[in-house]
């Protein structure tokens, strides 16, 4: 029982990673798209 509830948690974890990793691609993709407004 114990066992799963650190699995759960580890994947809480992972899952917040992610998260946080999306969220910075996405301000890559706007800084991005913001800097190729500024060119064109």
């Amino acid at each position: 029982m114990l066992r799963l509830f650190v699995n759960l948690q580890q994947l809480t974890t992972d899952r917040k990673d992610l998260d946080m990793f999306r969220a910075k691609i996405l301000q890559k993709d706007l800084i991005y798209n913001e800097v190729n407004n500024e060119l064109y």
